[in-house]
Parts: structure tokens; C-alpha cells; sequence
């Protein structure tokens, strides 16, 4: 009887200083024990829940599901977050108590993780606004190469921001040398399609013979040398990503026709194919001539200088931007530092005599 009545203390005192809330019920959901700190997570007095049952204090809102009652109808253990009518979100494990086989008693413990999910939807909120920096950053990395003092650069570099998102095609100007595929770089970096292929294409480079099957691809057979199974032009390979036109003009007119009309449809047909091949990458052209100028000459179809000028970007030479040579004296600098495992640095008359 002694024994009985330790046992019996000593579970009261295991059940008040228990940091977990402690709630123990018979085999049909009567409630026997309960923690005094019931009260800051139930919102009631630990005598207003001895003495009552699981499944009622469930309909009166009170345990809000009973993870008890869950217990008791698949007499497995249960794990749940409760929501309390105190507005506690509690993390809750109960447990069936066998006797001969019968359900004699369940045991849970509770413990509030109230704060922790607010610190958890806080940490969340934190994450996206760092995410949202580290875009920034990058953004800004990718911009870098253009420190660009120069009142034209300024504008150029606001509009390719404005239009790396848009769907549209954009032509690059520029004499050579004056940076026309990194900015077609950085309209694909900045992109949704950022993480997709981005394939550079020199048009003045391709032999007009081979110009169609590079751009367009072949099917098996089409002609003497044909591989195996075909092959993919640049405009498939581009897949969802971004086809860059360097040296546009360089494109023969009797193929001009067909990438207009690829540009306009959207679709393609391979050499020796007869099946349409849709086309879902964004088109960047680029070029060092005066475009207006060669349609003038009708050296280079209207119809498909309007397709490709959407948004035109014109670049000024290097000689109207020389506040921008210390950055990119830089940026060569380290870049052949790390190519070349050097150290090597300008001096600053070097760099003045360089500017002028």
C-alpha cells in the first residue's frame, strides 16, 4: 500500500515538473491526470478536464483534433499538431497502454511549438529576402564588366534590365569590339530562361552551303554526308533557352526567307524533314552594319529587319565610353591573372596613358 502510494506520488510529481504536458486518460477516454501546465496551452484549469471525456472536450473545441481520441479508435500511437482553443499549436504524441491484451489507459505529452513556427515562418521570411538580395547581387555582378559612367550605357544598360523578361526579340548595334555579345549575355543571364542553353551563333563565320543545316538541322539521308539520325540546328538546340544572331547580316538572302519565316511561326522543318518542329527559344541579333542602310540597298529583306527589331539596342564605341577602360583594364586584369595563374597589375600611368 506504501509502495502504492509513492508510486502514486511519485507520478504526480513526474507529471507536474514535467517540461512536456502530460495527459493520461482511461481506456474509453475518460480523462485521469493532467499537468498544471495544461493551462497555458489549453487554456483551461487542469480540474476542468480531469473527470471529462477526449471525445466531448473534442466537440466543445477544447483539443482541436484529440490526438487521445485518435489513439483510442485505431489503438496505434499518433503524433499530431493540435490547434487549441487558446490558439497554442501543440506538437502531441499519445500512446495506448495495453493490460491482457485490453486498452487500459492512454498517455501523451504535449509541448508548444507556438514560437518555434513563428520562428520557422520568420527564418522562411528571411530566406526569401536573402534569396531576393543574392538575385540582386547577382544581378549586379553580371552588370559589373559595364561600369558604366557613360550617360548612353546608363540608358542602354535601365532598357536591358526593363526587357530581359519580355518574350521579345531584340537587335543589338554596335561597331566590333563594343561588347554587343555580352550584353546579349547578360539579356539571358537576367532572364527566366537564365538557366537554360544559351547558343552564339557567328553568321559571317558559317559557309553559306552549310548555313541552312546549321541553323535549321537535317533529318538522316538529306544529303551525301549526312549523319546518322540527323541532327539538330542551333535553333533546336537552343531549346528554351536563348539563340544569339551575331553578324546578322551576314545571313544570304535566299535564307533570310526561311528565318523569317521561322521567326514568324515559331516552327521549322528540318533539310530532307517534314515534320514542323516548334520553336520555344528567345532570338537576340547583333550586328556591326547599318541594317536601314542594307534594306535601302535591298541587300537585306524589310520584312525581316522589322521582325528582328523589336527593341534595338545601339552601343557606342569605346572611344565615346573611355571612363569605362579602368573597370575593364581591371576585369582583363584579373580575369588572365586567374586563367594564367599570374599576378600581374597596370600602374597607374599605364592605365592614364591607356584612357587617353
Amino acid at each position: 500500500m506504501v509502495a502504492e502510494t509513492m508510486e502514486n506520488i511519485l507520478l504526480k510529481e513526474i507529471i507536474s515538473y514535467s517540461f512536456d504536458e502530460i495527459f493520461i486518460t482511461d481506456g474509453k477516454g475518460n480523462v485521469l491526470a493532467v499537468s498544471p501546465s495544461c493551462y497555458e496551452l489549453y487554456g483551461v484549469e487542469p480540474e476542468q478536464l480531469i473527470g471529462g471525456n477526449v471525445f466531448e472536450l473534442e466537440i466543445e473545441g477544447f483539443l482541436n483534433p484529440s490526438v487521445t481520441a485518435l489513439v483510442l479508435k485505431s489503438q496505434q500511437p499518433v503524433t499530431i499538431v493540435q490547434q487549441t482553443k487558446a490558439g497554442k499549436r501543440i506538437l502531441v504524441s499519445a500512446y495506448p497502454i495495453f493490460l491482457e491484451g485490453r486498452l487500459e489507459r492512454t498517455l501523451s505529452f504535449s509541448r508548444d511549438i507556438t514560437e518555434f513556427e513563428k520562428l520557422k515562418e520568420r527564418n522562411e521570411q528571411v530566406a526569401e529576402t536573402l534569396a531576393m538580395y543574392k538575385k540582386e547581387i547577382e544581378n549586379l555582378k553580371k552588370l559589373e564588366s559595364f561600369l558604366y559612367k557613360n550617360p548612353k550605357m546608363t540608358e542602354i544598360m535601365g532598357i536591358v534590365e526593363k526587357v530581359a523578361n519580355l518574350d521579345v526579340t531584340v537587335l543589338i548595334e554596335g561597331e566590333s569590339g563594343v561588347g554587343k555579345s555580352r550584353v546579349a549575355h547578360l539579356l539571358h543571364k537576367q532572364s527566366f530562361r537564365h538557366e537554360e542553353p544559351f547558343i552564339e551563333v557567328n553568321c559571317g563565320a558559317i559557309p553559306e552551303s552549310l548555313f541552312e543545316s546549321e541553323l535549321f538541322g537535317y533529318e538522316e539521308g538529306a544529303f551525301t554526308g549526312a549523319k546518322k539520325g540527323g541532327k539538330k540546328g542551333y535553333f533546336e538546340a537552343a531549346g528554351l533557352g536563348t539563340i544569339f544572331l551575331d553578324e546578322i547580316s551576314e545571313i544570304p538572302p535566299n535564307l533570310q526567307v526561311k528565318l523569317l519565316s521561322v521567326l514568324q511561326n515559331r516552327k521549322l522543318t528540318r533539310i530532307g524533314g517534314s515534320k514542323e518542329i516548334e520553336i520555344k527559344c528567345r532570338v537576340i541579333c547583333a550586328t556591326n552594319q547599318n541594317l536601314r542602310k542594307l534594306v535601302a540597298e535591298k541587300k537585306f529583306r524589310e520584312d525581316l529587319y522589322y521582325r528582328i527589331d523589336v527593341i534595338r539596342l545601339s552601343l557606342p564605341p569605346l572611344r565615346e565610353r573611355k571612363d569605362e577602360i579602368p573597370s575593364l583594364i581591371s576585369e582583363f586584369i584579373a580575369k588572365f591573372n586567374q586563367k594564367y595563374n599570374i599576378s600581374k597589375q597596370f600602374s597607374p600611368e599605364m592605365i592614364h596613358w591607356l584612357c587617353h
